[in-house]
């Protein structure tokens, strides 16, 4: 990108002149220094039509030279304006760089600001000892008992019984029956009902019925003109920055735009299509021989219960005829209470076996939590209850 190198102006404070030269360091009219407060120059955003600086372009070498020595420097001592390349003040002779006394020292703000940090981390600190404090007191452990136990035995009588089932005729093979002893060992016998027999649908089927004819279009690549447009770059103004010299440095500015133009593109353009036979699926039903066959199976007559809230337990003992057997089931419940915090409490468990249930006795003494957050905990000693 092009560059050039234009003078700005300036006014002068003391007297009022107006649109004094970049190069000049004094006022010509009063003789006064330009100080940093001047250094807000003129011309920097006066464009023509076309978006370039109206400003003549620099080509004495001398103003080339003071517009590239850099930013101004302004005296500490005396508040003169300096070339940027110079290295003593012009006016009072003080070396660049030279400081003002220094200041009293103030407050620093990040010891302020680390008072508070320590007072708002100290405040999230005491509110959570509060949280964990409640959270404890909530979950501390309190004596409970057992207050009952009680255990309830079923047994399920069951009888080897006739009955009727529906079979495929090509599948199922005729088989004597073995009846169970003492419950155990039995055998379902399959005999067909003699005149049972009907054709019943079994599955359906899935066959090729013929085909069809499938055709898909062909296309061929070929090219075609459109219009269209495309992107071009053009100078577009010029933008200026001040050089802090009483010079700028115009850079010109590519903008883009389209304009108008003929390309070209592939397109598929019909050619033709492509056929062929595809097999066409019929579905039918398949129909087979279904009987009723005389079989077996163990079905259940009676349910006797027995419960009790001691330790004496005692199954039921049925009468089973020689086609008969029991199937046992048996429930155990313990139940704990305590004075919890919103009054009496209770909570039953249930003991997988009949030996665990049998070691809990009313009064056993045993410990309980009811946390704020989460299930109450049971502990026998140091051991969870479940």
């Amino acid at each position: 990108m092009a560059q050039r190198i234009v003078e700005l102006t300036w006014n002068c404070k003391e007297c009022d002149s107006k649109g004094i030269l970049g190069r000049e360091k004094q006022c010509p009219n009063c003789g006064a220094a330009r100080e940093s407060g001047e250094m807000k120059m003129d011309g920097l955003d006066a464009k023509g039509a076309d978006g370039n600086n109206v400003a003549a372009t620099v080509t004495d070498s001398e103003l080339l030279s003071l517009a590239n020595a850099g930013k101004d420097w302004f005296c500490e001592c005396c508040s003169s304006g300096n070339r940027g390349d110079a290295t003593a003040c012009a006016n009072c002779g003080a070396a660049k760089g030279t400081p003002k006394p220094a200041p009293p020292p103030a407050v620093p703000k990040a010891a302020v600001a680390g008072v508070s940090i320590v007072v708002i981390l100290g405040g999230l600190a005491l509110l959570g000892a509060l949280c964990f404090g409640w959270m404890w007191w909530g979950a501390r452990p309190v004596e409970a008992a057992v207050t009952g136990v009680h255990w309830q035995h079923s047994v399920a009588v069951q009888q080897w019984t006739p009955t009727d089932s529906l079979g495929w005729e090509d599948t199922v093979v005729a088989t004597a029956e073995v009846p169970p002893v003492g419950g155990v060992g039995e055998r379902a016998g399959w005999a067909m009902v003699p005149g049972s027999c009907a054709m019943a649908h079994f599955a359906d089927e899935d066959y090729i019925c013929g085909s069809d004819r499938v055709c898909t279009p062909r296309y061929r690549s070929s090219t075609e003109s459109y219009s269209c447009s495309r992107t071009e770059s053009y100078s577009c103004g010029e933008d200026c920055v001040d050089n802090g010299n009483g010079f700028a440095t115009c850079t010109t500015k590519t903008c883009t735009r389209d304009v108008p133009d003929t390309c070209t593109r592939t397109v598929e353009v019909p050619d033709g299509e492509d056929c062929r036979d595809v097999p066409r699926h019929c579905s039918r039903p398949i129909n087979k021989s279904q009987c009723h066959y005389s079989t077996q199976t163990w079905a259940t007559v009676d349910t006797v219960v027995a419960e009790g809230a001691d330790a004496n337990v005692t199954w039921p003992e049925p009468a089973l005829g020689p086609l008969g057997r029991a199937l046992r089931t048996g429930t155990y419940t313990v139940t704990f209470g305590w004075t919890g915090r919103n009054g009496a409490a209770s909570r039953d468990i249930h003991p997988a076996t009949i030996e665990e249930w049998k070691t809990w006795s009313v009064g056993d003494k045993v410990s309980v939590s009811e946390p704020y957050v989460g299930d109450v905990v049971i502990k026998r000693g140091d051991v969870e209850v479940r």
